[in-house]
């Protein structure tokens, strides 16, 4: 468990495993069950439960109650509450073969859901997806990093409850094929709702052939 995952400025993922048991008595058979122990985490954070390749026609329960897919996002379900830190809590899932791990997904209410990225020899062209869960509209600004390259900062407004695309590009200088981690830094102003904070990622990508038609 990590205690900073509790500060309101940063996003974690906490692994929950996969020690699924399986439950063939029940009605909803085939049916599995994972416990975990709950983490820190701030009643201000967005809470979600991340299960790779599960699908959004599963259906999912925390404590008996049951959980509904996150909007624009792909293999989460948004968690309403979590019982106190260091307590005890139960995942139930419907599904007709065993889930793969499961994971908690702790962020502020305004984070980047999402980092594409085209990685060619002499650029990157990126477009950052940033979710907004308050209710009114928020102003950030994002920006990207590769080693000693940095982007200028791209301002944007994300409306209540919906995903923000910003695309951001810089030159950079790469080979062919080469991995490079490109770091995101996303930053939301102070409004009516929320005070301002700095949440930074980091992404993987590799670098395309000059010859792609993407790289051009």
């Amino acid at each position: 468990m990590n205690p900073a995952c509790g500060a309101i400025a940063l996003a974690c993922l906490i692994s929950l495993g996969s020690h699924w048991v399986p439950v063939p008595d029940s009605h909803l058979s085939p049916y599995f069950i994972i416990a975990f122990q709950v983490p820190f985490h701030s009643p201000s954070q967005y809470l979600r439960l991340s299960i790779p390749g599960l699908g959004r026609g599963a259906r999912l329960w925390l404590d008996s109650a049951p959980l509904l897919p996150v909007p624009d996002a792909v293999d989460e379900w948004l968690i309403p509450n979590l019982r106190s830190a260091g307590s005890t809590s139960h995942i139930a899932v419907a599904a007709p073969s065993i889930p793969a791990a499961a994971s908690l997904l702790l962020s502020p209410r305004v984070y980047l859901a999402k980092l594409d990225a085209i990685l060619c020899q002499d650029h990157l062209a990126a477009t950052a997806w940033v979710r907004n869960t308050l209710d009114n509209t928020v102003n950030v600004s994002v920006a990207l990093a590769q080693g000693p390259a940095h982007s200028a900062p791209v301002d944007a407004t994300v409306p209540p409850g919906m995903t923000q695309s910003i695309p951001v590009r810089f030159p950079i200088t790469a080979k062919a094929g080469q991995a490079l981690d490109v770091i995101a830094r996303l930053e939301k102003a102070e409004e009516a709702m929320e005070a301002a904070y700095a949440v930074t990622s980091v992404g993987r990508f590799f670098v395309h052939d000059a010859t792609s038609p993407s790289c051009h």
